[in-house]
């Protein structure tokens, strides 16, 4: 899936619920579902969640391309 200026979301069949996003060749981060056993997709940055700063909470998202676009 493009999203422009050259930014892919990229999955695979053997993982389903975990999708990289990419620019222009390189790993921008990745976007996963499942995470502490819920159902909704979060976005990850070098190793850490992207969230709410004032609540400490993850960003959920419906579907992956949704999540790629907080990346």
């Amino acid at each position: 899936m493009f999203f422009g200026d050259y930014w892919v979301l990229a999955g695979w069949s053997a993982t389903p619920d975990v999708w990289l996003v990419t620019g222009e060749g390189h790993l921008v981060g990745w976007v996963e579902r499942g995470i502490g056993g819920v159902t909704q997709w979060a976005s990850l940055y070098e190793d850490s969640f992207l969230g709410d700063r004032a609540t400490r909470q993850p960003l959920l998202h419906d579907n992956p391309a949704e999540a790629a676009l907080t990346v």
